[in-house]
């Protein structure tokens, strides 16, 4: 956004500045055309800046979820080592006590 504020203002400024160098019509009409051809180009320009932002929203996005999968993925592998963990443990808890009908 701040882009496209940026390019406007300067577009303004030069606008003023073409306007205040025509001194008779026919650089009037110069700097209606200069004027009409620097709009052209910053309409371009934002145009681009928008495309550019949503490229990388899209990029953001992409980052994100990707971080989302591997979180989760990890949290799916420290929950089997913790349940085989606990299942050792109580397979060598069984074995101290001797116990042979318990179930793991």
């Amino acid at each position: 956004m701040k882009t496209k504020n940026s390019l406007f203002n300067i577009a303004l400024a030069m606008m003023l500045a073409t306007s205040i160098a025509a001194c008779s019509e026919s650089d009037a009409d110069k700097a209606e055309d200069k004027m009409q051809e620097l709009k052209a180009q910053m309409e371009d320009k934002a145009e681009q800046a928008g495309e550019k932002l949503e490229q990388a929203a899209d990029k953001t996005a992409e980052a994100v979820e990707d971080a989302a999968d591997k979180t989760a993925d990890a949290v799916e592998d420290a929950a089997d080592k913790t349940a085989e963990k606990a299942k050792e443990l109580c397979e060598a808890a069984k074995e101290k006590a001797d116990a042979k009908d318990t179930e793991c």
